[in-house]
């Protein structure tokens, strides 16, 4: 299969904006991938609405192009995305049978899953490298695009399998923790009380918070806190104002936010931020 073949129907963008995104669905038989540069954003699938922050990573499936939306104080969108044609998967499926576990378990509607800090930033640079290459061509074009695509793709796989909840033996019986803990990072701005959880899953509140203290160590609120915490380190890193860092968060005032970030950190949001330029 010619290199240039393989690369055809794979693209990689970037989108900004205002107000909302669309991003393009892949072509029939690829698949895509879309990254948060900068903002917090938010789409409509089967009625539920999901967010997607800078650490996570959006697997966007063919004939599906999700419709993003700024969330509630978000700074405007900035969307990287990067497309593999149906070439350029079968041949990373013939390179490798890791990757064509991965690629044959690509689930077939839009789902958010998160990504360690390091390895957002690291396929973040790797796309708009890719991107940059696209758009200004230069010497042996097509194996080093080739390259790019690869690594991004591995990247991808790996950052899915650490996303994967450890196999168990299914019990009937058991609160779906894996569910749970997928849900709540991916609705952080909206209702997770012990009242809405036992409505989303049909499971008594009782039982939720008894099951997620054995298998965390933290009542259901401690880790919704520590989860609105860790969304909020890389906004303000990025310098984004504070009034607007703690309402992406899904915080519901900034008094609840200044204590809670103080008292799991030691500091204020500005002396994290003033520490961090430091040592940078």
């Amino acid at each position: 299969m010619e290199i240039q073949e393989s690369l055809r129907l794979c693209r990689s963008a970037l989108f900004q904006g205002p107000g909302p995104v669309r991003l393009p669905a892949p072509e029939p038989g690829g698949y895509g991938f879309a990254l948060l540069r900068a903002g917090t954003g938010c789409f409509v699938r089967e009625g539920r609405t999901l967010c997607c922050g800078i650490n996570q990573l959006l697997l966007v499936p063919p004939r599906e192009g999700p419709l993003l939306a700024p969330c509630a104080g978000s700074p405007p969108l900035e969307v990287l995305t990067v497309q593999y044609g149906p070439s350029a998967l079968r041949r990373l499926a013939d390179a490798d049978p890791d990757m064509a576990g991965f690629l044959a378990r690509l689930p077939d509607q839009c789902r958010v899953i998160p990504l360690p800090d390091s390895l957002a930033m690291l396929l973040k640079q790797l796309t708009c490298v890719l991107l940059h290459q696209q758009k200004q061509p230069e010497f042996a074009d097509g194996i080093y695009q080739q390259g790019l695509l690869t690594l991004i793709a591995v990247l991808l796989a790996r950052a899915c399998h650490q996303a994967r909840p450890p196999e168990s033996a299914p019990d009937p019986g058991a609160v779906p923790l894996d569910s749970i803990l997928g849900y709540i990072g991916s609705h952080l701005t909206e209702d997770l009380s012990l009242e809405a959880l036992e409505k989303q899953f049909s499971v008594s509140r009782r039982h939720i918070q008894r099951r997620f203290k054995a298998a965390t160590g933290l009542t259901v609120h401690e880790y919704i806190i520590r989860m609105k915490l860790d969304r909020c380190k890389p906004y303000i890193l990025q310098g984004l104002p504070i009034n607007q860092v703690y309402r992406v968060a899904g915080f519901g005032g900034y008094n609840h936010f200044f204590r809670a970030f103080r008292k799991e950190f030691g500091m204020t949001p500005k002396e994290y931020y003033r520490q961090a330029a430091e040592k940078a």
